[in-house]
């Protein structure tokens, strides 16, 4: 192939390419723009954080239980939470360290004296895990999702509202045919 062959060469889009990448970013950041406004605003209210934290606190929870089912290994993260909730006790700002913090360190550190009963066989963090999901992270979570449902619908009510005027202005927008100039 000759220099002069290659310069003559036009060469063919590749699929992939930057440019039609660039118009598939086009298409999707407004979309991840309009979610991220979103779920900036849900959680701009105490109740949906609160509750996130609940929800989280949960899951570890509930993780924690599941290993204390397995005797000898599953101790080890039960008494981890059970010191971190020591911890929490000597600063605010470790208390989210405290994975039960409605569940007192007296039922904390009894409920692991079933295990020593048991030889290790009883998941003694279910108790502090089951405590704190009903007296605390329940509750927490039910007002989460009865802001989240509040503010969605008064987000859905606005859109109502305004349907017209949006509509109009996503058009405008959308509407790529040249307008006739006024001379």
């Amino acid at each position: 192939m000759s220099a002069e062959s290659f310069e003559k060469e036009t060469p063919q889009p590749v699929e992939g390419s930057a440019l039609e990448q660039a118009e598939e970013l086009g298409e999707i950041l407004p979309a991840a723009i309009d979610q991220q406004t979103r779920w900036r605003r849900l959680f701009a209210d105490e109740r949906i954080r609160a509750g996130a934290a609940a929800a989280l606190r949960t899951m570890i929870n509930t993780g924690i239980s599941a290993i204390d089912m397995f005797p000898g290994i599953g101790a080890v993260p039960s008494w981890i939470a059970d010191g971190l909730k020591w911890v929490s006790r000597f600063s605010r700002k470790t208390d989210f360290l405290d994975l039960t913090p409605a569940v007192s360190k007296r039922v904390a550190i009894g409920s692991e004296a079933l295990e020593f009963i048991t030889l290790d066989a009883f998941p003694s963090h279910a108790i502090e895990s089951t405590l704190q999901l009903k007296r605390e992270d329940v509750p927490k979570m039910i007002a989460a999702i009865k802001a989240m449902i509040e503010i969605l619908r008064g987000e859905q009510a606005d859109y109502q509202q305004n349907q017209a005027q949006i509509d109009g202005a996503i058009a405008t927008f959308l509407d790529e045919s040249p307008q006739p100039s006024e001379a």
